[in-house]
């Protein structure tokens, strides 16, 4: 899959109650109420992030209750992810015996109280890679991403692969290119509270484009003074983006032969 994590921009406010209606869902508003009762932001600065939401970019993507809280750094990615799991409603059943588990004391996990059996939050490995040709970034559009948006090839890890292997295995199942040279990058718990997706740079080896079309419908390589629109800073793969122009602005890649 392709990253597809918004690039948004500040257009002026709406009305927040259009706003409400139309993007934040109740599991949102249970966040916002939250985050307010807890001190941890203001209603006005609640407010402020409101009137963001369903702000068009370029790509025709838009802002959620949570992208904006978090670019205008009212709060971290982490904050939000560990009250969506402290916040998570609903009765929770276990797979041995079938008996409803409650939580427990000393972490974030579930009891049964019937036969003892511990449940832990799921955790869903996933990797993200920038592959260079040169001073080129490879960028692929999604088919399921909102308007022209385009990111960084990013998948999940399958049971017994490697780290290393998902990285090589999702990039040519899903553009038909061979890579190599891995480079770790870093982590983010990003999009989703059980997520975990672990950044790579990679430098490309062989192969032309061959698109998994029900994944990918567009893909090309990307001078980086020249790049179409892509991840807002909020997101790995825009930190992955914006490291390797960093580095090409003082000519620490490596050009192809």
């Amino acid at each position: 899959m392709v990253d597809e994590t918004v690039n948004p921009s500040h257009g002026k406010p709406k009305d927040s109650r259009t706003v409400h209606l139309s993007w934040i869902g109740t599991s949102s508003l249970r966040l916002a109420d939250l985050l307010v009762s807890e001190g941890i932001i203001t209603k006005e600065q609640l407010q402020e992030c409101l009137n963001l939401i369903g702000e068009e970019h370029g790509a025709g993507t838009k802002v959620t209750l949570e992208e904006a809280l978090i670019l205008r750094g009212y709060v971290t990615s982490q904050q939000i992810r560990e009250r969506k799991i402290r916040n998570s409603k609903g009765r929770f059943y276990c797979g041995q015996c079938g008996q409803e588990t409650t939580n427990f004391e000393s972490d974030r996990s579930r009891k049964c109280a019937s036969c003892s059996l511990m449940f832990y939050p799921r955790l869903s490995p996933s990797i993200i890679v920038c592959v260079n040709k040169g001073e080129e970034i490879l960028l692929a559009r999604n088919k399921r991403a909102r308007g022209n948006f385009y990111s960084t090839i990013a998948g999940f890890v399958e049971p017994g692969e490697s780290i290393e292997e998902t990285v090589h295995r999702e990039v040519f199942e899903e553009v038909g290119i061979r890579v190599h040279k891995l480079k770790y990058f870093g982590s983010q718990s990003w999009p989703f509270p059980n997520s975990l997706m672990l950044g790579f740079h990679a430098e490309y080896d062989s192969g032309e484009f061959v698109l998994q079309e029900d994944e990918i419908v567009d893909a090309g390589w990307f001078h980086y003074t020249d790049l179409p629109n892509r991840p807002a800073m909020v997101s790995i793969s825009g930190w992955l983006i914006n490291d390797f122009i960093k580095r090409a602005e003082v000519n620490q890649i490596q050009t192809q032969e």
